[in-house]
């Protein structure tokens, strides 16, 4: 092999590596459109996609803690204070949550039935995060 030829796959190695660690691990969709609901320019919005390890509903708060695609471990928090819930900030499949809705995602205990993702969407300003629920697949 030639040095142009050798130089010449090792940059192709070099860009499929990097392409490779640029993409989500497991089955993880491309990122997908913020909602208009997000509120907030898409310079100042990340989304963090993925399953929910931990949900915890409090009379003033809501946390949840999501494993990303990006093999990441985040933290949310949605402040509600007086307002008992999360569901004004919530979304199910990308429309509007309704009051039947927490049947689908928790059980009678109040706890979250098991394989569902969630879509966080989070501005840098410290306004709430919008959560979009995603059922499982």
């Amino acid at each position: 092999m030639t040095p142009r030829r050798a130089a010449a796959c090792g940059l192709a190695v070099v860009l499929a590596t990097a392409a490779a660690q640029a993409q989500p691990a497991g089955d993880a969709a491309p990122r997908s459109r913020p909602p208009d609901e997000a509120g907030c320019p898409r310079d100042h919005l990340t989304s963090y996609d993925g399953r929910v390890l931990r949900y915890s509903r409090h009379s003033d708060h809501t946390d949840l803690q999501i494993r990303t695609d990006w093999d990441t471990t985040e933290s949310v928090r949605i402040r509600h204070p007086g307002q008992g819930d999360a569901a004004r900030w919530f979304m199910l499949a990308g429309q509007p949550f309704q009051a039947a809705d927490w049947a689908r995602i928790t059980t009678a205990a109040g706890r979250l039935r098991p394989g569902w993702r969630v879509v966080a969407w989070v501005c840098d300003d410290g306004r709430n995060p919008l959560v979009d629920w995603q059922p499982p697949r």
